[in-house]
């Protein structure tokens, strides 16, 4: 198994436990990043269309979607939650990495 469909596996199935920890328990979900309990299911709903992306399709878009996803929530989270940010900024910097990778395979 290459690089980038390993990663893009990892990704999905995390994509689909947060987004399924988002839409069962807001509350606890909203707690851990110390965010604002009306976004969780809206990101739980988010993370499991994102997750079903990657793990059904893959590809470059499902990829893109992730890292500027977890890019947009380590802006959004940097102040209130730094630890998760931080985990946010490796996602992104993962799914990045996992897309360079599958597009210089694809030109190769």
């Amino acid at each position: 198994m290459n690089f980038t469909r390993t990663s893009t596996q990892l990704l999905g199935i995390g994509s689909l436990a947060f987004g399924a920890w988002g839409l069962v328990h807001p509350r606890s979900f909203a707690s851990m990043a110390n965010d604002d309990p009306a976004m969780a299911r809206w990101l739980g709903a988010r993370d499991l269309a994102i997750g079903a992306a990657l793990l059904n399709a893959g590809g470059s878009k499902a990829l893109a979607l992730r890292m500027v996803s977890d890019a947009a929530d380590a802006i959004r989270l940097r102040t209130r939650s730094p630890k998760v940010a931080l985990g946010a900024v490796g996602f992104a910097a993962l799914a990045a990495i996992a897309l360079m990778t599958g597009e210089r395979q694809r030109h190769a």
